[in-house]
């Protein structure tokens, strides 16, 4: 009859015979684990022992799990963001091009990744802006002035 405390350093512990994405991330989870301790009781004779293991590992690997887990997010999270900025120059590039230049998206896309609650507020304040009335305004002056335009409106208000 005895009680003891086991402790295992440097550990490797492997999923075997599994494949798949769950099972890397259990192996990468599993490999973050390096150490952990057990209790083991043991009692009655020798012929015939009862012999109870309890461990610390169902913590470690839960913290280790998360660890993994959270990587995986950021991993997953940059991904996106990197789809969604590619939508959104395709989208602005459309809309550059359709209101012929009149929103200047080359400020909405810095050169920096782009954040999609800043994008909003870019957008807002460019809308907003006088630089962008002022671009607006001489882009109307400069229609007007067109020939072709001016006969349009004639025909349309007859002029």
């Amino acid at each position: 009859t005895g009680k003891t405390d086991i402790v295992f350093y440097e550990a490797q512990i492997k999923l075997e015979g599994v494949g798949g994405r769950g099972a890397e991330i259990m192996n990468d989870a599993l490999a973050e684990i390096d150490s952990f301790g057990a209790n083991v009781d043991v009692e009655g004779d020798w012929k015939h022992p009862s012999v109870h293991v309890s461990s610390d590992i169902d913590k470690i690997l839960s913290k280790a799990f998360k660890k993994v887990m959270a990587k995986e997010i950021v991993k997953y999270k940059k991904e996106l963001e990197q789809l969604l900025n590619e939508k959104a120059k395709e989208q602005l590039a459309k809309l550059s091009e359709k209101t012929g230049g009149l929103v200047d998206t080359g400020k909405l896309l810095d050169e920096q990744s782009l954040s999609l609650d800043a994008l909003e507020k870019k957008a807002k304040a460019l809308v907003s802006s006088a630089n962008t009335k002022k671009v607006a305004k001489d882009k109307a002056k400069d229609y007007l002035k067109d020939k072709k335009t001016q006969d349009k409106l004639k025909k349309l208000f007859k002029f």
